[in-house]
């Protein structure tokens, strides 16, 4: 989890920065902001499960690594493109607030059908 949030915030950080070469360069397999917001639904619920549930196993990269890639695989992604698609979306901040305004969105409805 820590991994995943401090990847998140240079994402974040990374994104605020201006590159016009960014601007042009969309990745050819960029993955759809839609399915974007469903991979990192699974991924953020899966680490606070891990966290939750086996606080202990979440310090051994392997068992979240081999978490994060299964869900990956799920949507017929591997975590390369995974990340060209979170980097490019984080470049621009209003489409990386959207996703996470639907993914806020996402969970919360999962978790009031849950209860």
């Amino acid at each position: 989890m820590k991994k995943f949030l401090c990847f998140l915030s240079s994402a974040l950080f990374l994104g605020s920065c201006n590159d016009a070469r960014l601007e042009t360069s969309v990745p050819k397999d960029i993955i759809p902001v839609d399915t974007m917001i469903m991979v990192m639904s699974d991924v953020l619920l899966m680490e606070n499960a891990l966290q939750r549930d086996y606080p202990q196993l979440v310090s051994q990269v392997d068992i979240v690594k081999n978490s994060g890639d299964s869900i990956l695989q799920s949507y017929s992604l591997n975590f390369d493109r995974y990340k060209r698609s979170f980097e490019y979306y984080a470049f621009y901040q209003d489409t990386m607030n959207y996703i996470y305004d639907r993914m806020s969105d996402r969970i919360t409805i999962q978790m009031n059908e849950s209860e």
